[in-house]
């Protein structure tokens, strides 16, 4: 009896651990997501400056080419 009753502790300290591991891992995620969608924000305002859209393209040889559409 005693046996079982350490057993049992033991069951659900593994348990409670393992569920705490799964919430801090779901936890971390969620926070991964969120700076992605606020860089990803941060990124597209960027790329609109007064109402012009920047469209950025780069040709041969890596030299980039900046074409700038208002759109007043």
């Amino acid at each position: 009896m005693h046996q079982d009753a350490h057993e049992f502790l033991n069951y659900v300290l593994n348990a409670i651990a393992e569920n705490v591991m799964d919430q801090q891992k779901k936890m971390e995620e969620s926070e991964k997501q969120k700076e992605q969608q606020y860089y990803d924000a941060s990124e597209k305002s960027k790329s609109s400056v007064n109402g012009a859209s920047i469209n950025e393209s780069e040709g041969s040889g890596g030299s980039g080419i900046i074409i700038i559409e208002s759109h007043l």
